[in-house]
């Protein structure tokens, strides 16, 4: 029986589209589609690979390769597009499929050793012409896009040091702004601070044992005390936004400790937090300003206190010279939770907390670290997370003339 027309015509046209190979336009149209879409900071073999695929859709049944011999790379990258069946074959770098005959190997420009290889096996004339104007077309857009990926990997490092360069100058912009925010706040705050501290000295002065009971002379202190911290942290605060110019003096260390100890004692008691001191026998002293040191040390304190805050613990005070380094080191060392290591890079950095809202502002250690780092010293902490943490610092010895 014969096959009806309708068949017979549609076998023709399969056979004629089948002998007459790719269209030139199409494929170059299909090319630049893929190169608008190449994913250019992924890598040169991502690139290479997705242009591969891109041939085998152009050129089916073909054996398609790409050798890629890169600066930054021992041995070449080799990508293969086989047709079903074909087995893997060597790795040759000059020959990617030295059994097919005609294999045409094409070189990518400006990438030494880079080749693009295809084979066509027993393709017609006229078929190969084209085809060969596909793959030198694919092999230009192979190595544009190679090159590019090239320059794209080796400049990621400088873009990164941009971006945090750039993260630090909103930093700096953040600072200056805070900066301003500030002295209007401590603006307002001192006067009636100051009349606080003013009232709770007269209060007690005149009162006296005859008409206030121990109890709220206690609590009168109590209240003078915290108002004097008020006004010191806010000092402080400026002191980080807009650095004062008052003349360093020598300061005692130990006293330094033992107030900072005093301002800090009803965050000990709260939390059951045994505290241990050793200070050297001599009186070790440093050049610098008592008000900012103290500070140090309160913020100190109070971070080891909460890091011990739920079931207690014991902080360490150790003060050592190093003469040979002329320098002075305390050592103030908790009990508590400890930081995870990826956290403890960033600590010292302003506005970065862990606390939970309402905790912290995380300016405490940015300012300890901006106070210490103006008395010429240093700052550094060391933890293991769940047995505690150990902060150092390090402040330069008055010279023996000082």
């Amino acid at each position: 029986m014969n096959a009806p027309a309708a068949s017979l015509v549609s076998q023709d046209v399969e056979s004629t589209r089948v002998r007459r190979g790719p269209d030139l336009s199409e494929a170059y149209a299909s090319l630049l589609d893929a190169v608008s879409s190449l994913p250019l900071d992924a890598g040169p073999g991502v690139v290479a690979r997705r242009l591969l695929d891109c041939l085998v859709a152009i050129l089916p049944g073909r054996a398609l390769g790409v050798c890629l011999a890169l600066p930054d790379s021992g041995a070449p990258l080799v990508e293969l597009a086989l047709p079903d069946g074909m087995p893997a074959p060597g790795r040759d770098p000059t020959r990617l499929f030295p059994e097919l005959d005609g294999e045409w190997v094409v070189d990518l420009e400006g990438l030494p050793g880079s080749t693009l290889h295809v084979a066509p096996s027993g393709a017609r004339l006229e078929e190969e012409a084209v085809e060969r104007a596909i793959v030198e077309r694919a092999a230009g857009a192979m190595a544009q896009g190679v090159r590019t990926a090239l320059v794209l990997r080796a400049s990621k490092p400088v873009s990164v040091e941009m971006t945090e360069l750039r993260a630090q100058l909103i930093q700096a912009e953040k600072l200056s702004t805070l900066g301003q925010i500030v002295a209007g706040v401590v603006h307002e705050l001192a006067n009636p601070v100051t009349s606080i501290v003013a009232s709770t000295e007269l209060m007690m002065r005149n009162g006296g044992s005859e008409h206030l009971r121990p109890d709220e002379v206690q609590h009168l202190h109590r209240i003078r005390v915290a108002a004097d911290r008020i006004l010191k942290f806010s000092r402080d605060l400026v002191h980080y936004a807009r650095p004062a110019r008052e003349t360093p003096a020598p300061v005692s260390v130990a006293d330094v400790i033992a107030q900072a100890q005093a301002f800090s004692q009803h965050e000990f008691d709260r939390h059951g937090i045994h505290v241990d001191v050793d200070c050297a026998e001599h009186p070790s002293r440093v050049i610098g300003r008592s008000g900012p040191l103290t500070q140090v040390f309160v913020n100190l304190f109070t971070n080891a206190a909460h890091a011990m805050s739920d079931q207690g613990g014991r902080l360490a005070i150790v003060v050592r010279e190093e003469p040979e380094l002329s320098r002075l080191v305390i050592d103030v060392t908790d009990t508590g939770v400890g930081i995870q290591p990826d956290t403890l890079g960033k600590i010292f950095e302003p506005f970065f907390t862990t606390k939970e809202s309402g905790r912290g502002t995380g300016l405490g250690l940015a300012i300890v670290r901006e106070i210490v780092e103006s008395h010429g010293g240093a700052v550094a902490a060391a933890s293991t997370p769940g047995e505690g943490t150990t902060f150092t610092v390090h402040l330069p010895l008055p010279s023996p003339d000082r």
